[in-house]
């Protein structure tokens, strides 16, 4: 073997390669993998917090929720469960409870329809006489507050004939669509 002494360049040369290599493989060894190890961590801590995120939204809304219904619980009439089919007497002995004798309310009922979740609805439409515009408004909140579940639209509140334009402190009319809900259950007939 020949053995040539390298020149001092050489010996240069040699050592600024022998130290790009090692940066080299210090980079693809160590650098790289930790950088990728570091955002792969960022990416994972993003879509974490996104998560959490979520979560607390549900966890909120899940709280809500079981707010909501310790109210029920209460016994909050307006969330009264929906009776059977056939709760027209009970419907009755509700508006007497709701309008004394002596009120005398014109109650019309219509035909009774069915939706296609089997649930019945009976209208009916109710016309009295109230000794002003808070007692009609209190009535009306009685019957939507009752313990059977009903919507109620179509509300018309005017001054009854004899006081002209005055319904805060004066007799008024009022009229209102009462819609009560009623489920027909398996056994029961629709008829």
């Amino acid at each position: 073997m020949m053995s040539k002494a390298l020149s001092t360049r050489e010996k240069w040369l040699l050592l600024v390669l022998a130290v790009l290599l090692v940066v080299a493989v210090y980079y693809l060894f160590v650098i790289r993998p930790t950088s990728e190890v570091i955002a792969a961590s960022k990416e994972q801590i993003a879509t974490i917090d996104d998560n959490l995120i979520v979560e607390e939204a549900m966890a909120k809304r899940i709280n809500d929720m079981k707010a909501e219904l310790s109210t029920v619980d209460r016994g909050n009439p307006r969330y009264a469960e929906t009776p059977d089919y056939d709760n027209i007497q009970n419907v009755l002995d509700e508006l007497s409870r709701v309008f004394p004798a002596s009120s005398e309310p014109k109650i019309n009922f219509s035909n009774l329809t069915f939706n296609e979740q089997s649930v019945a609805l009976r209208e009916i439409q109710i016309s009295f006489v109230a000794g002003s515009y808070s007692s009609a408004k209190q009535i009306i909140q009685t019957l939507y507050s009752g313990p059977y579940r009903c919507d109620i639209n179509r509300i018309t509140i005017r001054p009854t004939e004899s006081n002209g334009s005055n319904i805060v402190n004066e007799p008024v009319t009022a009229s209102v669509s009462v819609i009560y809900y009623e489920i027909v259950r398996g056994g029961q007939s629709a008829e």
